[in-house]
């Protein structure tokens, strides 16, 4: 748990890549959300009985949430990817948008529980996620469908159009590796 995740952000992205070995109940993937007894809830990825879910809770004390059945099966590698840009909550399976539910409001709730992957805060033994979780990352903005395809083909060698603005300068270094 760091504190740069403690930030009340304006806009957030959540990735992972995914390999479910059991699909039942509710299986946190990663977030700061606690499930009984408190609003201290920032945002989760999970799947819940039979769909993929991204969450949301705002400074205003709201919750928001995008929803899509069916979207990941066991054994298999999934990139899930939920964004949310301050009105629009959109869900990724594979590079592919699946799903969006419109959620307005302030800033993300600045959660003080830690960040738990695999788990719920505040639950022992209870929604682990059975399988494996690699390359989880957070983003402080809402990543573009064509940011999210291309970290779903590994083409992080790639900058494209929608990282970058009007007048900005980027500049690369080269070292010559004859070995």
């Amino acid at each position: 748990n760091n504190n740069s995740l403690d930030t009340e952000f304006n806009e957030i992205s959540v990735e992972a890549w995914v390999y479910p070995k059991l699909l039942s109940g509710s299986n946190y993937i990663v977030g700061k959300w606690q499930r009984f007894g408190t609003t201290d809830r920032s945002y989760n990825l999970r799947y819940g009985y039979g769909s993929l879910y991204f969450h949301v809770e705002n400074s205003d004390d709201q919750d928001g949430y995008v929803v899509k059945p069916g979207a990941i099966s066991v054994n298999k590698w999934w990139h899930i990817v939920g964004t949310w840009n301050g009105s629009l909550i959109s869900l990724f399976v594979n590079g592919v948008n699946v799903a969006n539910n419109s959620f307005s409001g302030n800033k993300i709730y600045n959660s003080s529980i830690p960040l738990a992957i695999g788990k719920v805060n505040g639950q022992e033994n209870y929604n682990y996620f059975n399988g494996t979780i690699d390359e989880v990352k957070i983003y402080n903005r809402s990543l573009s469908k064509e940011q999210i395809n291309v970290l779903y083909n590994n083409h992080t060698n790639l900058i494209i159009s929608q990282e970058t603005t009007v007048g900005e300068d980027w500049s690369i270094c080269i070292t010559p590796n004859d070995g």
